[in-house]
């Protein structure tokens, strides 16, 4: 009998290890995931993207989260942490998309094809898209200001078409001289020749 009630206690002492054992596993598992998730969350600061870019990146976050949920093992954490953390990096900043927008806004143009007081135009049309973009909190609104830019830029004429102008109207001017000149010499001639015949008239009459 008493030999029943050792082995028993045994058996319960073993159990109770298991057990105990079993909710250590759990816990560290959950601290594990916990940590996993605080990890990630912390890993990205969503002010600094446009709205358009905080769902995406909150969509990245939500599946990572739930793959670490899921983990077993510190391995899979850091496997969905690694994964999340790349496809955010992937997603651009306000900031980087500023900074595109810019170099794009520059890129427009070549001041060297203009001349001074144009280029003193493109030079004000740039720094204005500039100081937009600054303030531009969407990748749509940068896109639109550069496009903005780009017609306006576009209104403007450069060396080349300023020249082509001059010298249509320089040679307009002078087609239209050379008219003048001969319509002028086509009615002194006429004018000559009827003073001619109003001479031959007295010098009849006399």
């Amino acid at each position: 009998m008493k030999k029943a009630v050792i082995v028993i206690i045994i058996l319960a002492v073993i159990g109770a290890c298991a057990a105990g054992a079993v909710a250590y596993h759990n816990n560290k598992i959950k601290e594990m995931r916990t940590a996993g998730v605080e990890k990630l969350s912390s890993s990205v600061t969503l002010d600094n993207y446009s709205k358009a870019q905080q769902k995406e990146i909150n969509a990245i976050v939500e599946v990572g989260e739930k793959k670490i949920m899921e983990a077993t093992k510190q391995e899979q954490v850091d496997e969905a942490l690694e994964e999340a953390e790349a496809l955010i990096a992937d997603v651009k900043t306000l900031d980087q998309m500023r900074d595109e927008g810019r170099d794009k806004v520059n890129k427009l143009v070549n001041l060297k094809n203009y001349r001074d007081v144009q280029q003193g135009e493109i030079k004000t049309i740039l720094a204005d898209a500039e100081k937009e973009i600054d303030k531009a909190t969407s990748e749509k609104k940068i896109k639109k200001i550069i496009k903005n830019a780009k017609a306006s830029i576009g209104e403007i004429k450069t060396d080349a078409q300023l020249t082509k102008e001059e010298e249509e109207a320089a040679a307009a001017a002078r087609a239209a001289a050379a008219a003048r000149a001969a319509a002028a010499k086509k009615s002194k001639k006429k004018s000559s020749g009827s003073r001619g015949c109003v001479g031959n008239d007295a010098k009849n009459f006399y």
